[in-house]
């Protein structure tokens, strides 16, 4: 995997851009790379004592093997930092992904630990 991340501010929102190549060898296809996107906006306001921060996430999935959109994930949640070096978030998300050739729509509660060392 391959990953470049960009981040600003913007008026008080926190904004970023994360690009993703994953070089994908499974067992049972075709090797792949998949090619990510991710786009994140962090709202400035502080909800709670624990200062959650509302934020907007949309992520795509491409595979260069199929030549198509693979996924695309839409998520609302909340973000906070317990501590200097782990962030932490969870939320709804919207989860269109193809499945044999088909899209199906998935809807999920989402959780995430992002420890920074």
């Amino acid at each position: 995997m391959v990953e470049i991340y960009y981040g600003d501010m913007l008026d008080g929102w926190r904004l970023t851009s994360r690009s993703r190549a994953e070089f994908r060898f499974p067992d049972w296809r075709d090797n792949d790379v998949r090619l990510r996107q991710e786009f994140t906006a962090t709202a400035p306001w502080k909800l709670t004592s624990l200062e959650m921060k509302p934020f907007i996430e949309n992520e795509i999935f491409y595979s260069t093997r199929n030549d198509w959109v693979e996924a695309n994930w839409v998520t609302l949640g909340l973000s906070f930092f317990p501590s200097e070096s782990i962030k932490v978030k969870f939320g709804y998300r919207h989860n269109r992904q193809r499945i044999r050739g088909e899209f199906i729509t998935r809807h999920t509660l989402v959780t995430g630990i992002n420890v920074f060392f």
